[in-house]
């Protein structure tokens, strides 16, 4: 009878703590609903004329199996403005937390892979206030062979970088000088993809930590390379894209490896795909709109690429959501300042669905 006593006793404060838990999530869930309202399909702005946004979707492998997507790793939306002559690179964190398609709130980084390439393209759209529509999925090989295929990027590192890229064992030919002390170094695109992944440390401009970091890293490679091809003729421009489409059409092959990557089976290998030859990357961007694109980067070449961050400094808090850590951020605040910093005049709206 103690037994029973006893057991039934345990079996109430189960059910009393799964009550609990779930009335908490069920709390949590609404106070979110509440707090994070995306904008409704009527309520986007149009898109002024000139402008071109392009997504930029890093995947979190270095080869990225199209049969089983992982999560977007990383964001970062390229804008040119063929109006005011701007060049922006506005990259997304991560852990931001947002509605997902199906109503519910999540992080935005488990998008692509539960809704697709467009449910992501309208999740950014609709909480942002822009209207995305072009996109390229890659994966770490991918960013390691464009940025070698541009020579390599000039970025500053920090004592604590260096220290966490000497501990990846990244290969000494990988920079020049050999990584040392804090300065501006020339990363190969191996060092260049381990210097973006950097997140327990912070950044050079000593500010950033954690994913606001990471962002600002990939800001600082992307920078690194619009300046490089500043002083491109058209010609090179098309042989850059060509070797490009190259390596965009590069094949999932399961021998990759490379001096310096931890081969744990997950980041390198994971799951194979469900045949051979299956590409990597991914894009909705038509040969016509690589060609717009090229045109319109070659007449920007000399343009001064303009950094944003999403979410805005004092926008956004540290919050806790399904068991994950996650930035709560305050999206009318950060579409008003988006919308200010992207589009500070006056503008023509466009009538062209690709604008």
């Amino acid at each position: 009878m103690k037994k029973l006593l006893c057991a039934c006793v345990a079996l109430t404060l189960m059910c009393t703590a799964s009550l609990g838990l779930a009335s908490s999530n069920r709390n949590e869930r609404l106070y979110l609903l509440d707090h994070i309202k995306p904008l409704e399909e009527s309520e986007m702005p149009a898109t002024p004329l000139g402008v071109r946004h392009y997504l930029l979707v890093s995947m979190d492998k270095w080869q990225n199996n199209m049969d089983n997507l992982g999560y977007n790793d990383g964001l970062v939306l390229l804008t040119m403005d063929g109006q005011t002559g701007r060049v922006i690179v506005t990259s997304i964190i991560r852990d931001a937390l947002v509605i997902r398609p199906d109503g519910n709130p999540g992080r935005i980084n488990r998008i692509i892979r539960e809704y697709g390439a467009q449910g992501l393209l309208d999740t950014i759209s609709r909480h942002f206030g822009i209207k995305v529509e072009k996109y390229v999925m890659m994966d770490w090989r991918h960013i390691m062979e464009i940025v070698d295929a541009v020579g390599g990027v000039d970025v500053p590192l920090t004592s604590s970088e260096i220290h966490y890229m000497k501990n990846w064992s990244v290969p000494v030919n990988s920079t020049q000088p050999v990584l040392e002390g804090p300065g501006t170094y020339h990363l190969n695109g191996f060092a260049a993809v381990i210097f973006m992944r950097i997140r327990r440390t912070r950044a050079s401009n000593d500010l950033d930590t954690q994913d606001i970091g990471r962002t600002y890293r990939a800001r600082l490679v992307l920078s690194s390379i619009a300046a490089k091809l500043s002083s491109y003729d058209l010609n090179s421009a098309q042989n850059l894209l060509t070797d490009i489409l190259k390596i965009w059409e590069e094949p999932y092959d399961k021998a990759f490896t490379y001096p310096g990557i931890r081969n744990n089976n997950i980041f390198v290998a994971g799951t194979m795909p469900n045949g051979p030859g299956k590409k990597r990357a991914e894009t909705n961007i038509t040969m016509a709109d690589i060609l717009d694109a090229l045109g319109l980067a070659f007449s920007l070449r000399g343009a001064r690429v303009e950094q944003c961050r999403l979410p805005f400094d004092n926008t956004y808090r540290p919050y806790e959501y399904a068991k994950s850590a996650g930035q709560l951020m305050d999206f009318e605040i950060n579409r008003a300042l988006l919308k200010d910093f992207m589009f500070p005049e006056t503008f023509i709206v466009s009538e062209d669905p690709l604008r």
